[in-house]
């Protein structure tokens, strides 16, 4: 259905200039070539930003790279930074190498390659095709993808639909099987998310990562002829798209996860600077000096509301025996 869209396209095109007359024919063909030059020089122009972006936030001379960053969107009239990170990550993606010394260089010469080909129905890929292409880590999936762009014209919000797996071509981003039962604590899931990912990680290194690197190169040379069938074909598409959305459910969960992390961080903190509060207050009702008594954050356990509790108890305690020593301490009447 695809390629006889696709066909029917082109032939419109020819059919158009056939129409015309020849001088404005010309105009036309002239004009199409001009205005892909256009397109592409805003796709090198973000490729070429993107590059200068990342050699700010990788120059060890500049201690504050992100905030440079920013000063920089302002300085632009980029009023969302991200757009600016946007940039640098997808001429990181296409354009970042190393040079036989180890140093850093910047080649634009894959995206000039990439840039050459236009989709099947005319149009040209365009700066957001790359950007959604650059978050691919595998370069072979990304060529793969890259080949469907083509062949299909999927616009660049329809390469992020079939990336995501929410186009109505593909499955569900959940593939089958009995539904997971969620956890009741996030301990539980933590420990889950990690047992799994584990065990993926594991199975995957050891298949793609023996000695000679050729495991997997090997298995698909040795397999018989008679079993290379297009259901196979079809399963190795399956595979690829589902390792693909594998991928971005990943990124999506990592975030969460970092967020989590931070929140974390930010109750064990809290619990803490209580803890210590609590030692200030206890130095002020007494006039015993301050090396007497335990500071209550050093038997504190953190991270944990039994913790939290534990410091609690600790410093009633400690004011109660202050208190005693104060009273026993004090002159008779």
């Amino acid at each position: 259905m695809n390629t006889s869209l696709t066909k029917a396209g082109e032939v419109q095109r020819q059919e158009m200039l056939e129409a015309m007359h020849p001088v404005t024919a010309q105009v036309a063909m002239d004009g199409a070539e001009k205005l892909t030059r256009f397109r592409n020089a805003g796709v090198l122009l973000m490729m070429e930003f993107g590059n200068q972006i990342d050699s700010i936030t990788n120059n060890e001379t500049i201690e504050d790279g992100e905030g440079e960053i920013t000063k920089l969107a302002a300085y632009w009239g980029q009023e969302n930074t991200n757009r600016l990170y946007e940039w640098r990550n997808t001429a990181a993606a296409f354009c970042k190498t190393t040079d036989d010394e180890g140093n850093i260089v910047y080649d634009k010469s894959i995206v000039l390659e990439m840039l050459k080909q236009p989709l099947n129905n005319g149009n040209q890929l365009e700066f957001e095709h790359f950007k959604h292409l650059g978050r691919i880590a595998n370069s072979k999936t990304r060529k793969a993808l890259l080949t469907q762009v083509r062949k299909n014209s999927w616009s660049a919000n329809g390469l992020a639909k079939q990336i995501k797996g929410e186009s109505a071509e593909t499955k569900n981003t959940r593939s089958g099987g009995r539904k997971p039962q969620k956890p009741d604590t996030v301990h539980q899931h933590v420990q889950k998310v990690h047992s799994l990912g584990q065990q993926v990680n594991n199975y995957l290194y050891e298949t793609a990562h023996e000695a000679d690197g050729s495991f997997i190169g090997d298995l698909f040379e040795s397999a018989p002829t008679d079993k290379l069938k297009e259901n196979f074909v079809d399963k190795l598409d399956d595979t690829i798209e589902l390792l693909n959305n594998l991928h971005n459910t990943i990124g999506s969960h990592v975030d969460l996860l970092i967020d989590g992390r931070d929140h974390v961080e930010k109750v064990i903190k809290n619990t803490l600077e209580a803890a210590k509060d609590e030692k200030k207050q206890v130095m002020l009702q007494t006039n015993n000096a301050p090396t007497k008594f335990t500071n209550a954050a050093d038997n504190f356990i953190s991270g944990t509301a039994i913790a939290a509790k534990v410091a609690e108890a600790g410093g009633s305690k400690k004011k109660k025996v202050l208190k005693r020593k104060a009273t026993k301490g004090a002159p008779r009447h």
